[in-house]
């Protein structure tokens, strides 16, 4: 996803923060249907895993709560871009390219459809 920061300044912010919001409440969901389905099937690194999802959760809580400040500035500085493009970075490769290349990749296989 490529998203330029610098829109922001100008533009209306309401849609983003809806994003981030869902982008949020989507990440949560997906842990807890993670955990459910780990436990279903036994999953023997269920317990690492969910550590795992709990340092993400505070981690993307404190980051979308930190967006919203950043947001609701009425002009945005070029730290405050700098900032955005760092906790954008961070879903990327601290959750998406981290966690689930190398946490979750250890339950394929292992359930019993894949998921």
């Amino acid at each position: 996803m490529v998203l330029s920061w610098r829109c922001v300044i100008h533009e209306d912010k309401e849609p983003l923060l809806f994003f981030i919001d869902q982008l949020y409440a989507y990440s949560l969901e997906h842990f807890r249907h993670e955990e459910a389905l780990q436990l279903q099937n036994l999953f023997a690194f269920r317990d690492e895993n969910k550590r795992g999802h709990d340092e993400l959760e505070m981690e993307i809580t404190r980051i979308r709560i930190d967006i919203h400040r950043i947001l609701k500035k009425a002009e945005l500085l070029a730290e405050d871009i700098d900032k955005l493009r760092e906790h954008s970075a961070f879903f990327a490769k601290g959750w998406l390219m981290k966690h689930i290349l190398t946490e979750d990749l250890k339950m394929k296989g292992f359930m019993g459809n894949d998921e």
